[in-house]
């Protein structure tokens, strides 16, 4: 994504976008009781995950640099597959 494409913050270029998410661990956690399942080393699996935007804030990519705008994103549900149980 170009710095063109993201809003500038106090004045200072923004070139990059990221998340975190909030709570994840136990959503994952509360998501694998729901649906059991035993896992292999090396084995995927996909999970459908819904986020919700708890918050923004900006952290710098090096010195007077350009600026990263952090999504603060709370993990609200979780699910294996496409979604059911």
């Amino acid at each position: 994504m170009s710095t063109a494409q993201l809003d500038l913050f106090e004045g200072q270029a923004v070139r990059q976008a990221t998340i975190t998410l909030a709570g994840a661990n136990k959503k994952f956690r509360e998501a694998l009781a729901v649906q059991p399942r035993q896992f292999q080393i090396g084995e995927s699996t996909r999970m459908t995950i819904e986020v919700a935007c708890v918050g923004v804030h900006f952290d710098p990519t090096d010195d007077d640099g350009p600026l990263c705008r952090v999504h603060v994103m709370k993990l609200v549900d979780a699910h294996y597959g496409n979604g059911t149980a």
